[in-house]
């Protein structure tokens, strides 16, 4: 396929708190008008924006683009690539509620780590 006929994506996953999500992601591409088009990608996230270039962008670049995070909850958007062209998906994830693990601190790290000094103090009688 001519360079011509493809684009590129640009993902950046954040988590809720703003930060890049790093770990395992699969992304299943399809094509809303031709199906033979569809594929599968699958990579690790880094800090940066994963970049993916030779995206079948023409005939038809309108794709429906399903986002499996591992750890976070699943997400689908939609993308019209232009040919030769490039876009940017920028999206915030949340944390899958079944692969959280809350841990709650000490009475010890109440009283003497700093950022937990508003809930001392908070616990402390008047």
């Amino acid at each position: 396929m001519s360079q011509n006929n493809t684009g590129t994506i640009v993902c950046d996953f954040r988590n809720a708190r703003g930060n890049p999500i790093r770990g395992e992601v699969e992304l299943g591409f399809r094509n809303l008008k031709i199906q033979s088009l569809n594929f599968r990608h699958q990579t690790v996230l880094s800090d940066d924006p994963l970049r993916l270039a030779g995206v079948p962008a023409f005939p038809t670049g309108l794709w429906q683009i399903d986002i499996n995070i591992k750890r976070f909850r699943f997400k689908s958007v939609f993308v019209d690539l232009p040919s030769n062209g490039e876009r940017a998906i920028h999206e915030t994830f949340f944390i899958n509620p079944s692969e959280a693990a809350p841990s709650f601190p000490s009475t010890d790290e109440i009283r003497t780590v700093p950022k937990w000094r508003a809930l001392a103090t908070a616990l402390t009688p008047a």
